[in-house]
């Protein structure tokens, strides 16, 4: 049996108390109780939940290393490193892109992507270009960039934000943030400049792959990173310090680790020592967060109220109308996607929870929902819209 695959995991809140950091704009939640187990209904956490196969075929076909899903005009958009598969809103598959390649019109790998509202797909790959493509997977039009980046998000048809990592200080080789604006049509750029971290820290050191996150519902731009503990809100022009994770006093070290002790940060980062991936979900409503953390290997859910009260933290979201009770998050990976919270769930492993813990009956049922024709067979998706 193959190991499961903890590719993006997963929701976390914790039993933590709200306070406001020296800077008025930065809301404070500290986290006190990192290995609370609690479980609940995915039912209770989102609505409008339904369940997607997606068709596989030689065309179509993606493994293990998703990096990312978007929900777009009733298209689901999903997409490894090296190519972009397109599914109707059922699953049927539609068209991919898949230009690997040295020419003019080709990418080495994609880092990110995004779709505009003619269809055109944007994509970012590890150059410094974005390379515009149809519907269709035909090539438009690409603009060189000054600077390599690895993250992108649309602000509208004609401007998107780009994020950059950069090496300041070759002596250490620390990283950090360069934020920009481009606007499409002069292939002009403006530094998003970072504001003060309250006393807390001046920058976002990175250290994992940080990801842009959109809201539909209030317009919110958001900047995290997967082992960071602050989250960034885009305010005239300017990456604001907006949400500081204290997790117990467990943070990552940021000052302990340079070039020249990697394999140590690795050994801890693979045991669990800090918590980490506040980056993988994140969601803001007029009334709570909701985002991630994983600590010690355990992926947790967090439900924090914006009045400091009745705080959620969940280990186990489990997933009773379609699955059986299973786990949602315990073995594949969470994607937010404006307002909606994608789950990609690998067949093996739907197939083995069902082995492990349903009757001969409830198998059988099961793996007709998921259409099961095996190991290779493309990921079933949970989607659902944010409470």
């Amino acid at each position: 049996m193959k190991k499961y695959t903890t590719l993006a995991l997963m929701l976390a809140c914790m039993a933590c108390s709200e306070e406001k950091a020296n800077d008025s704009t930065l809301t404070k939640l500290k986290i006190k109780d990192l290995e609370h187990e609690e479980t609940i209904e995915f039912s209770e956490l989102f609505s409008d939940e339904r369940l997607v196969c997606l068709e596989t075929n030689d065309n179509g076909l993606i493994g293990e290393d998703i990096q990312g899903i978007r929900l777009i005009n009733d298209k689901i958009y999903i997409f490894d490193w090296s190519k972009i598969l397109i599914f109707d809103k059922d699953g049927h598959y539609l068209n991919n892109i898949d230009k690997r390649g040295q020419g003019p019109e080709e990418y080495t790998n994609i880092f990110d992507f995004e779709v505009n509202s003619n269809g055109d797909i944007i994509v970012l790959p590890g150059s410094k270009k974005l390379m515009f493509y149809d519907a269709d997977g035909h090539f438009k039009r690409s603009i060189d960039l000054k600077l390599n980046a690895s993250s992108l998000q649309l602000i509208n048809d004609n401007e998107a934000l780009l994020y950059h990592d950069v090496v300041t200080n070759l002596a250490d080789d620390t990283l950090k943030t360069v934020v920009t604006k481009l606007n499409f049509t002069t292939g002009e750029s403006i530094t998003c400049k970072t504001g003060g971290m309250g006393g807390i820290r001046d920058f976002l050191v990175v250290v994992g792959g940080s990801k842009f996150k959109k809201s539909t519902s209030n317009s919110n731009v958001y900047l995290s990173d997967t082992m960071c503990d602050t989250l960034f809100l885009l305010q005239d022009d300017k990456m604001v310090p907006y949400i500081y994770f204290d997790y117990d006093g467990k943070n990552f070290p940021f000052s302990k680790y340079g070039s020249e002790n990697i394999g140590e940060y690795i050994e801890n980062i693979n045991q669990g020592t800090w918590p980490n991936g506040t980056a993988l979900f994140f969601s803001e409503t007029e009334d709570q967060y909701m985002y991630t953390y994983r600590h010690k290997d355990t992926p947790h859910f967090v439900c924090y109220p914006k009045s400091g009260t009745n705080i959620r933290n969940f280990s186990n979201v489990k997933d009773s109308k379609y699955l059986f009770g299973m786990d949602s998050l315990a073995y594949n990976g969470i994607h937010s996607n404006n307002d909606f919270v994608i789950i990609s769930l690998q067949p093996y492993a739907i197939e083995d929870y069902a082995q492990n813990n349903l009757t001969n009956r409830q198998k059988e049922e099961l793996m007709k929902r998921i259409n099961y024709t095996g190991d290779d067979q493309n990921p079933v998706l949970l989607i659902a819209k944010i409470k």
